[in-house]
């Protein structure tokens, strides 16, 4: 098994590399100040907060560019989007080396890692699974899987049978049907990415959040900390 050993940000690991937990961030009423972003992404919501105001005009083109980085990041790991990286890599039979993104194999470096320190309870290939359950593209489940079912798709899933090659940017099945299913890393790396989105236009007072993943920089609008609250704990 080839292990990425490339050093992988901090705040990438810790804040974008997790599985989702509904949070809210309600405990401060919005005042006049500040700017407040929403839109929809990966099946789910998205709001950012500027602890700043900005022009209208700012706003828009701010929003435009975080809808496209958004779209970037779909393109890659969405197993709804048949031409996504992940959807290719998942519709071709074959076990030769694949070429992917710089952006691609820095999430699944990162999967795989985890997947070792765990000893395979997080693993990105349990898409068979997933897709079983009804939880996947084009799945509806209206009874239980049985044994068999569920025994049939286990022998899809295991992290050691999908190889990569972080030099050449290329991964490979070791078994023609395995699935890999991005959903528990995606929205953490999205939000990432859009932090980094931010921080490079220097904004560095701000909340993002998408479907539940979070990350806050600095003070909020009313200029102090953040507080975060869990929704109906």
């Amino acid at each position: 098994m080839t292990f990425y050993n490339k050093p992988i940000k901090s705040r990438v690991f810790l804040m974008g590399f997790f599985i989702s937990i509904s949070f809210l961030t309600g405990c401060e009423s919005p005042s006049s100040t500040g700017t407040f972003l929403a839109g929809q992404t990966m099946g789910t919501t998205y709001h950012i907060t500027l602890a700043e105001s900005v022009t209208r005009q700012i706003e828009t083109s701010l929003k435009q560019e975080i809808d496209a980085r958004l779209l970037e990041v779909n393109d890659s790991f969405s197993t709804y989007i048949n031409s996504s990286e992940v959807s290719q890599f998942n519709n071709y039979k074959g076990t030769d080396w694949q070429e992917k993104s710089d952006e691609f194999m820095t999430v699944l470096a990162a999967a795989q890692n985890i997947s070792a320190m765990s000893d395979g309870a997080y693993d990105i290939t349990v898409g068979p699974l997933v897709n079983l359950w009804g939880f996947g593209p084009g799945f509806k489940k209206d009874n239980v899987p049985d044994d068999q079912m569920v025994k049939e798709a286990l022998s899809k899933v295991g992290y050691k049978k999908l190889m990569f090659n972080p030099d050449n940017n290329e991964i490979k099945k070791l078994q023609k049907d395995l699935y890999v299913d991005f959903s528990s890393i995606a929205k953490g790396f999205g939000v990432d990415a859009i932090a980094e989105l931010l921080m490079a236009k220097g904004y560095k007072h701000y909340m993002v959040e998408i479907g539940g993943e979070m990350r806050v920089s600095g003070l909020n609008p009313q200029k102090v900390k953040w507080r975060i609250a869990v929704e109906k704990p």
